[in-house]
């Protein structure tokens, strides 16, 4: 799950930054230039360890030593009125994430995510060997496993936004987001055709049917 790998990693490259600044001359001389860039950038991605994204680690198969930690922290927060529930999401520190765990990122809006997604949180005052039996924590398990990347796709949106952003592209908001609903209709066609076969061909394109609803 995101919140455990994203911490799993941030920890494995702060140490590596630390170990190479420290003692530069056990390490390959431009593994520095790889350690911190791949640092940055992953510090601009910590959203998962936002107080509200945590919680998703409960459901989560790699985080069973964490879980009863986690619903501990989350019980202290819960029906808590002396802080209330933030819409923005503030992405911890990375410098700070060398000594933390999961569950030191929950807060009072980590019970959100459960409204949010409409799962029934009652499972977390559950034993958490419990909670496999438990039809509210199947379910959440279930809506989890199938939540779509928001990264990904606002990227994808965004690319596709791009590359039909020409003078020829029409003016009108509706007939431009009706030529983008036809280009991704086909790209995903033409995606599924390229990684079903070797060789794309023109015979096999022309058999791809472009009518859908």
């Amino acid at each position: 799950m995101a919140p455990s790998n994203d911490l799993a990693l941030m920890k494995n490259l702060l140490k590596a930054e630390a170990s190479i600044s420290k003692d530069p001359m056990k390490w390959p001389a431009k593994f520095l230039s790889f350690v911190v860039p791949a640092r940055q950038k992953l510090q601009n991605h910590l959203w998962y360890l936002s107080e509200r994204l945590v919680s998703l680690a409960l459901f989560s198969d790699r985080t069973s030593s964490d879980k009863q930690t986690i619903k501990k922290a989350m019980l202290r927060y819960h029906d808590a009125t002396d802080s209330p529930q933030t819409r923005k999401q503030e992405m911890p520190a990375s410098h700070q994430l060398g000594s933390k765990a999961l569950k030191d990122f929950i807060g009072h809006d980590s019970w959100s995510m459960f409204e949010l997604l409409g799962i029934d949180s009652s499972f977390v005052k559950l034993p958490v060997a419990q909670w496999t039996t438990s039809d509210n924590y199947r379910h959440g398990k279930k809506v989890v496993a199938n939540l779509p990347v928001v990264n990904d796709a606002a990227e994808r949106a965004l690319g596709l936004a791009t590359d039909l952003n020409t003078n020829k592209a029409p003016k009108s908001e509706e007939q431009l987001q009706a030529l983008y609903r036809v280009v991704k209709g086909v790209r995903e066609k033409l995606h599924g055709l390229a990684t079903s076969t070797e060789v794309v061909t023109k015979k096999s394109l022309a058999s791809i049917s472009y009518s859908w609803d």
